[in-house]
């Protein structure tokens, strides 16, 4: 299986970082859904059998990676962790939290160019 939601390695993971905000969003507005519904949400009838096997896989990686539980009667919802936060223990979804450390990696590289360009500060 050469070509996977693409050809190169930056596509295959455009592909799945892109079903992974969608699930994201949904499993956010719902807490929880099937791995039927998803892909019924996702693809229309023409195109649910060319992409279920690939849902599916990309499924299993995201649950590899513990972003999602997926439960044996096929329920998923977003994982969770907990986190110490200003002196309190909350729980937040793992996507939040990538989501959060991405922001700093952003925002961390603004402020080095920054201070290439502005050697002052």
């Amino acid at each position: 299986m050469s070509s996977f939601w693409g050809y190169t390695k930056e596509s295959k993971d455009i592909a799945k970082k892109t079903i992974e905000q969608h699930l994201h969003t949904i499993t956010t507005k719902r807490g929880q859904i099937t791995v039927e519904e998803l892909i019924k949400l996702l693809w229309n009838d023409y195109h649910l059998f060319e992409h279920y096997l690939k849902i599916n896989i990309r499924l299993e990686e995201l649950e590899e990676e513990a972003k999602i539980i997926i439960d044996s009667e096929k329920n998923l919802r977003p994982a969770k962790m907990t986190i110490l936060e200003a002196g309190q223990i909350k729980e937040i979804s793992v996507w939040d939290f990538y989501h959060k450390k991405e922001q700093a990696d952003i925002n961390k590289k603004i402020i080095e160019r920054y201070k290439n360009i502005n050697y002052l500060t």
